[in-house]
């Protein structure tokens, strides 16, 4: 019988490991390790490390999905939701930084297998919003709220502004913070508002 608490504490340090040694480099044995258990019964729960990887992607992504289509639905004016996009895509970030690089990598290696896996959370509920999108800003274009434009440059542009940071993390935390982590982490939290702030004054009339 699967008991969810020991699930949920061995997700948790899995977490942490990918955030430290990314998919690759990470070992069983130290999940087993930090979750407090033995190798044993983490593999009871969690047979390979790619079925454990790929139920945090797919937990992490299907609550974004789940909160954007909230969201979209809601009867908050288009720059709000704008806001509270880039808002939850960098918590998603912010708690699994490992995902990033880990994407990247597979676009470059096998692009089916991401393909896949975005097919598999709900691609349909993807082109379902963009289409929402699409209207929303044609309505705010005819107001005289925002200048036009297109809903795939627009979110392009957030997830490249957003991304970006964590794809790029050791390179810039050494040119712009001299190799300190903590002020690299700082700047990682303060990139909500940057980003939001970039967005918001681009599509000012």
């Amino acid at each position: 019988m699967i008991d969810r608490n020991t699930e949920q504490i061995i997700l948790d340090a899995a977490r942490q490991i990918f955030i430290i040694k990314g998919m690759d480099g990470a070992r069983m044995q130290e999940i087993a390790d930090l979750a407090g258990i033995n190798k044993a019964l983490l593999h009871y729960y969690f047979r390979t490390k790619e079925k454990l990887f790929n139920t945090i992607f797919n937990q992490s992504f299907g609550d974004f999905f789940s909160r954007i289509t909230i969201l979209m639905n809601s009867d908050n004016d288009l720059l709000l939701k704008i806001s509270k996009f880039i808002e939850a895509y960098m918590d998603i970030m912010l708690k699994n930084p490992f995902l990033p690089r880990f994407i990247i990598t597979e676009i470059n290696r096998n692009p089916q297998v991401v393909v896949d896996k975005f097919n598999s959370i709900g691609a349909e509920i993807i082109h379902k919003n963009i289409k929402l999108l699409e209207r929303q800003i044609k309505d705010e274009v005819q107001k005289g709220t925002i200048k036009y434009i297109d809903s795939k440059q627009l979110i392009s542009s957030i997830i490249g502004l957003c991304l970006f940071p964590f794809l790029a993390e050791p390179l810039l935390k050494m040119l712009l913070f001299e190799g300190d982590q903590a002020k690299y982490d700082r700047y990682l939290k303060d990139r909500k508002k940057v980003v939001e702030q970039i967005i918001l004054d681009a599509l000012k009339p």
